[in-house]
């Protein structure tokens, strides 16, 4: 969970920008099929759940500096936040907010679902990450864009020397 320890993200990574990341580092394609899209999507959640080890934790919460859902590290377990354990670990859980967007979370396939339902889009289209903008009457407004070739750079980075790159509270 290299990435959402990242000190470059004031509050965590998008969910579109990790599976992106997990791409990069596993030489894959940026954009790949809705079906494998959602796999990664559901593998990485799972191993957010289940391969951190507690007290350590991630929580999927709503950023509203670039209004997203993001996944942040926490040294410790929530108690603020509501908790789906580990069918594996029962000192490790997976943390959310309760609602992503209009989707009700329950459990973790309503988890998978939410996500899924409100960043298919981006995800199957390459966007990953937001940044602020602004639309034609001047309003300052957030909008997704794929990760360019710095960027790639700056996750290779993170990836070579992750203990330089990460955040430690």
């Amino acid at each position: 969970m290299w990435i959402v320890k990242d000190k470059r993200f004031k509050t965590g990574a998008t969910i579109p920008y990790i599976l992106a990341a997990l791409r990069i580092h596993r030489g894959a394609d940026n954009i790949a099929s809705p079906e494998m899209s959602e796999r990664e999507l559901r593998d990485l959640l799972i191993a957010m759940r289940d391969d951190l080890p507690a007290p350590d934790c991630i929580p999927i919460q709503h950023c509203s500096h670039i209004d997203a859902y993001v996944a942040t590290w926490h040294p410790t377990q929530l108690q603020s936040r509501d908790a789906i354990r580990s069918p594996h670990h029962s000192d490790r859980a997976l943390y959310h907010c309760g609602k992503i967007d209009d989707h009700e979370i329950h459990d973790f396939e309503s988890l998978v679902g939410g996500l899924w339902s409100t960043h298919q889009d981006y995800i199957l289209n390459g966007y990953s990450s937001r940044i602020k903008t602004v639309d034609l009457n001047g309003k300052p407004v957030r909008r997704w864009v794929a990760i360019d070739d710095s960027e790639r750079e700056e996750i290779r980075r993170t990836l070579a020397h992750p203990k330089e790159r990460t955040r430690s509270n």
